[in-house]
Formats: C-alpha cells, structure tokens, sequence
C-alpha cells in the first residue's frame, strides 16, 4: 500500500476491550493509518461516513450480540464496508460461517501483527475497487402521484448492458423483458451479466427450465471470455429457479424477501459496489401466479434501498394480457424483444422519477457551479493565511534561538575585527610582514563568508515568501538547521548527535519550509527536555531511505515522553501541552509535510523520551 493511499483510508475498530482497541490502533498508526475505534456498533453507526476507502475490523464475540448480528445491522443501515472478524474463539463453524458471509478474515486472538495488516490490505483494496466503480450518487426519487412508497431510490446510473436501456438502470431499478425466442433471452441476459462483470458487480443469474445451467454458462462463455474465472472467483453465481424460488417445494415471498436482504448483506460485506441480478419464471404457475405478483410489489421496497438492480424475464408464449398488465404494474419500466427486435414500455412511476432525476441534476449542477465559486475563494484566502501562520510561526522560533542567533552571527564578525587588527600590526611593523597581513585578510574573508551564510539562512527562514520547490539535499537542509539551533543545544545541556544516511535519493520541496519543519522539531525536542534532570539530556537527529525510496527525518530525545492523548492529538491545531504553547506548531509542520506528498507522526521509543519523524518522497 502506497503512502498516499495509507493516508486516505480509514480503519474502524470495533471491540469492547480498551486494551484492544489501543494495541490495534498503535500498531495502525505506525504504517501510516488513520484509525477510529469504538466500543460498539452504535457508535461507528452514528458517526459521519468515510470519504476514502475503509474497512471494519470487528470483534466477533462483543457483549450482548456478535459479529454477524452487527453485519447485518450494518446491511439495513446501508452500510457497505469489507470486515474483518477477530475473536478470542477460534471455533471453526463461526470462522467458516463468516468467510461464508463474505468477510474478508477471520483471526483468531492472539494474531500476528502481519496477518492484521495483510487482512487490513485486502480489505482496502476491495472498498477501494467497489469506490472507483461507483462514483455519482442522486437523491431518493419520489415513485408517483397516487401516495405509494417510493419504489426506488435513484442512485448511481449504471450501465444496463442492453442497448436499448443504455445507462437508464440505477440502483434500485426493478424492470422487467418479456421475450419471445431462447435467443431473445440468451442475448439480453449475457450482456446484462457482462457489463455487471465488468464495474466489478456481483452477478446472479437464476436460470429456469428449459434453459439449462449449461446452456446459461455456454452464452456466457461466448461474450464473457473469463466467465470460468468469475465463477471460481464467486463474482458469478448460476443458480436453479426451483432451488431459489422453490426452497421446499412450494413458493414463500416473505422467506424470499429475506433471502434477499441476507444475500445482499454477504455481497456487501465482500465487498462490491452492489448486485445485479436476473430471474426467469418459467417455473411459475398459475396458483402461484397472484403470490408472486405481490412478491413482485413488495420487492420493490426491498430494492428501492438497496445497491441491488433486478431484471426478471417472463415468455411472451405464457402470459395472456391480464399477465401481461399485472407485470407492467410490478415494474419500473418493460422491455420486449421479439426475434431480435426491441420495445420500451415506461410506466407512470419511471415517467416521474426520470423528470424529477433531471430537476435534481440541474438544482445539483447549479449548486456544484456555485459552490466552486466559493470553494475557489475561500481556498485562495486558507492558502494566504496558511502561508502567513507559517511565517509567523517562523519568525516565532527565530525568536526563542536569539541568543543563539546572536551567537552565530557575532563569532566570525568578532574573528573577524580579530584578524583586522592582526594585519594592522603586521603593516605597522619594520619592515611590513606582507605575508602576514595576506593570511589575516584570508582568515576576514572566510568569516565574513561564514558571517554571511548565517546571516542568509536567518533571512530565508524570516522572509515572507510564496513556496518555491526545488530539488534539494535533505541532509544539507538538516545540518543548517542545526547549525542555527547548536548554540540553543549547547546552551541547555544537551548533547546532540547526528546519524545522516550517505546517499540518499534528492527530494523536490521548498527549502524554507522543509527547515522550518526541523527548526520545529527540534525546538521541541529542546524544550521538551527542560526539566529533565534525572538522566542525560540527549538528542538525536537522524535520516534514512524509507521502504518506498524516499527519504525519513526523525528527532529523537530523552524527554518524558508523549502521553496516551498526546500521542493521539499532537499534531492537531491548538492542542497543547506547553502552559504558553498555541499549538500551532507541530499542526503547521503536518501541513506542510502534507503538501509535500509525505506524511508526519509520533512513535515511542524503547526508552524514555519520543520520536517525531516525517518521510517525503524522492524527487
């Protein structure tokens, strides 16, 4: 997992065991992710939903309910998310059972640290594919006139597959093909399927006699040239009508219904941005006939909330008229085709709910244009205030090292008067020693170069200026920045000591802010170890090539160390542990790590005192 992806997903924790909770948000956080825990379901239920990719890692065994009760509270909350299970149980039907359900692990306490993390990867990867193969979502359509629920929620359009539908199917939709010919039907339902396949849906057919599975398969295979990979995969499923609508030989809608919900809640928990499904009622007969049309009715509930799309298909050659007006009741809009040719019929409802879709979108593009606008403005004001804290916050610290600024600027100016009156004496003297005088007036040149060099770092970190990245040596910006803060270092008892990696890869950045970064930390790390007087005051300011190819700066010292909170919360805005701190700092240098494409954070060391490192990546 790349860092950029790292730093935009989220992990939730579910587990009624503090210690849990802490240990798997520790060792997240070190590789860089961001993490939410919670006690219970209704917690992370009531929270604001992600915007980058996630995935819940669930204790299985938690008080009063388990792991698959939650999943399927989750479902009916229309919460998609890939799970991991964790239990101190490892009983191996619950284990079975929830892969089953499409869980993406199943660990059993205690686990290896890697097998979390490799859980954690896959999890990421599926939400993250459902995320890309879903990305528009429409406001809940009213379904029409006369009172009636809405029959569908108009979601993300997707891609029907048949050409006379195009991108008319949301989520949500409920329509219907009447066909006349096996042809008719194997064409319509191998494209409907395909296009499923390929936005990475879960795909269901259930076939009906006389087409048999293998007949279904052997369309497939025609148009879907990897349907064998599919089907191993479990991203296709063929299954027979009699064994899905006629569980125990006889027809249920309620049991049905809830088959449904149950089938979803597998899918999602897997997973995928939602299923597409195809049923053919062939099997259906005529004291089944007025059951199933009201199952057809109140199917419509069911999908209208759901990321679910139902295509089912009926012969032309078993349905009369009356058949045929109870099936266009039941349904959002009905396609024939008869020997290759195509209708459209578009009821009522679907009439309304594409005029209000199309209201909707023109309020949306509107708001979206107006709220750019804004956006635009409001981002050019942060980008001003950002760059002006950060000045302030520069010319802040420059503040706390004035003796040490001082210092440095006033040992070559001292040097050089030194010299000056040096090569005075020497010109005085009988005879003239020229040599001499060459000599001092080398030594006035270096520290007037040496005075100089100063004085241009002091000015570069104190000017106001707009960010001008270039490529640069990270050690070089860090022995600068030293350089300034030695004095300071000195000054309270601290020994400081350097381990700089030979060879590392250049970086693009800004100077300035990159050494404004280790200016603030290690002026923290300064302060920090003020009132240690108990053990050896000890800073270390190190540099590597991280496992990506970029670089690491990390600054360690022997301070008290970062407090459970602390840790959490250093680096957000305004939070302190300093009696006249603002809080700023260490905020300021996340954002300015942030915009460098890297990342910041705390980890503690195996002694006293803490560690606050950023990676950047290489030029």
């Amino acid at each position: 997992m790349s860092q950029s992806d790292a730093r935009s997903s989220t992990v939730f924790v579910i587990d009624d065991d503090a210690d849990v909770r802490a240990s798997i948000a520790g060792l997240l956080k070190t590789v860089g992710l961001r993490v939410e825990t919670f006690e219970a379901p209704q917690e992370f239920l009531s929270r604001e939903r992600s915007d980058g990719p996630s995935c819940l890692v669930l204790d299985f065994t938690l008080s009063n309910t388990n792991g698959f009760e939650v999943q399927r509270e989750l479902s009916t909350a229309g919460v998609h998310i890939p799970i991991i299970f964790i239990s101190g149980d490892g009983e191996i039907p619950a284990s079975a059972r929830a892969m089953k359900s499409g869980a993406v692990a199943f660990l059993t306490k205690p686990f290896e640290d890697q097998d979390l993390l490799d859980a954690i990867r896959e999890a990421l990867n599926r939400d993250r594919t459902m995320r890309e193969a879903s990305t528009s979502s429409l406001n809940r359509v009213a379904a029409s006139n006369s009172g009636r629920t809405p029959m569908a929620t108009a979601t993300e359009i997707r891609a029907s597959g048949i050409d006379v539908v195009g991108d008319m199917v949301a989520w949500g939709a409920h329509f219907c093909l009447f066909y006349e010919t096996k042809e008719d039907l194997l064409d319509t339902l191998t494209s409907y399927c395909r296009s499923g396949l390929e936005r990475g849906e879960y795909c269901m057919w259930i076939v009906a006699e006389p087409l048999t599975i293998e007949e279904a398969r052997a369309a497939l295979k025609n148009t879907v040239p990897d349907v064998e990979r599919h089907l191993a995969d479990s991203r296709l499923e063929l299954a027979p009508a009699r064994d899905w609508f006629l569980k125990g030989g006889t027809f249920d809608g309620k049991s049905l219904t809830q088959d449904w919900y149950d089938k979803l809640a597998r899918v999602s928990a897997r997973g995928y941005p939602g299923m597409r499904v195809t049923g053919d009622t062939t099997w259906l007969s005529k004291k089944d006939w007025t059951h199933f049309c009201d199952y057809e009715d109140g199917l419509n509930e069911v999908i209208g909330n759901q990321r679910l799309a139902v295509l089912c298909t009926y012969p032309l050659s078993q349905c009369a008229a009356p058949q045929i007006l109870d099936v266009v009741k039941t349904h959002q809009f009905v396609l024939a085709r008869r020997h290759g040719s195509w209708d459209v019929v578009e009821t009522a409802t679907l009439k309304q709910a594409k005029s209000e879709i199309k209201l909707l979108n023109e309020e949306l593009e509107q708001r979206v244009v107006e709220r750019t606008g804004e956006l635009m403005k409001t981002s050019d004001a942060l980008r001003e205030a950002q760059t002006e804290l950060a000045h302030i916050n520069r010319v802040t610290a420059m503040g706390q090292l004035a003796a040490s600024i001082v210092h440095e600027t006033m040992q070559p100016i001292s040097a050089a008067v030194t010299n000056a009156h040096a090569a005075l004496r020497s010109l005085s003297s009988e005879p003239p020693d020229l040599g001499a005088v060459r000599e001092a007036i080398d030594r006035i040149v270096k520290s007037g170069s040496r005075a100089s060099d100063v004085i241009g770092r002091l000015r570069a970190l104190s000017k106001k200026a707009p960010p001008l990245k270039d490529s640069l040596e990270i050690n070089e910006a860090v022995l600068d920045v030293i350089a300034l803060t030695r004095r300071e270092v000195v000054k309270n008892g601290i020994s400081l000591r350097t381990e700089l990696a030979e060879g590392l890869p250049r970086i693009q950045a800004d100077r300035v802010q990159l050494q404004q970064v280790i200016l603030n930390l290690i002026m923290n790390a300064v302060e920090a170890m003020s009132d240690v007087h108990e053990r050896p005051r000890a800073l270390l300011v190190g540099t590597e090539r991280d496992a990506t190819g970029g670089v690491t700066v990390r600054v360690t010292d022997s301070g008290p160390g970062l407090s459970s909170e602390s840790f959490d919360r250093v680096f957000e805005a305004f939070y302190t542990t300093k009696p006249r701190g603002m809080g700023m700092g260490l905020s300021i240098c996340r954002t300015i790590v942030e915009a460098h494409g890297g990342r910041i954070w705390a980890a503690r060391g195996a002694g006293a005192g803490a560690t606050l490192q950023f990676a950047l990546p290489a030029a």
